[in-house]
């Protein structure tokens, strides 16, 4: 074998092996698509009671995107809805915490009241505000139940800023940012039914 030869034999098997590659990354997309779609769907939808929905919400996206409000910013959401009809939301929240942006979870039942708050993404100091991150998070569970109302507008605040809610031990701004946040998001639910759930809220 002349060295043309075999240069071109290299070339040829260079080309089938990246060829070879290119269809096999391909042809695993949709499986590993999938699987990221279940970690997804598992990730984010945990904070709804299991029988209180019966559609896939993750394919029920909501038209939000960057919507600016008074302490943080909805980045999306979702809709979750059982025999047909609205269940609840999954809001999207991005604040600024101590540390950097806080990005929350905001489950909303389709009676205004909060079913959950999980922690997305942060970056705040280990052992103090990055406890947030802690998932089942006791701190977050007591948001639980709450709705615009309850509390009043001047309970939504930490107890020593005359509020109701404590704070993460040694996360003040942290805390702040989480609270202000989740009353955002149930103010904008209070006043945008019918663009979140198509109606109004009802118990």
């Amino acid at each position: 074998m002349n060295r043309a030869t075999s240069v071109g034999f290299l070339v040829l098997l260079a080309g089938l092996g990246v060829g070879a590659t290119y269809l096999a990354q391909h042809a695993s997309e949709p499986r590993i698509s999938a699987q990221q779609r279940v970690i997804d769907s598992r990730n984010l939808l945990d904070l709804l009671p299991p029988n209180s929905y019966d559609n896939q919400p993750l394919d029920h996206p909501l038209a939000l995107e960057n919507v600016p409000l008074a302490h943080s910013t909805l980045l999306g959401g979702y809709l979750a809805t059982q025999a047909g009809q609205p269940s609840a939301v999954l809001l999207r929240s991005q604040s600024l915490g101590y540390e950097g942006s806080i990005e929350l979870l905001i489950a909303i039942g389709a009676n205004g009241k909060l079913l959950g708050v999980k922690t997305l993404k942060q970056s705040e100091t280990p052992g103090l505000g990055g406890k947030i991150a802690d998932w089942p998070n006791a701190w977050l569970q007591a948001f639980a139940g709450k709705s615009r109302s309850d509390p009043g507008e001047t309970g939504w605040a930490l107890k020593k800023d005359q509020g109701q809610f404590d704070q993460i031990a040694g996360a003040t701004i942290t805390s702040r940012a989480v609270i202000s946040a989740v009353h955002d998001a149930l103010r904008y639910f209070d006043e945008h039914p019918r663009q979140l759930i198509g109606g109004e809220a009802h118990e």
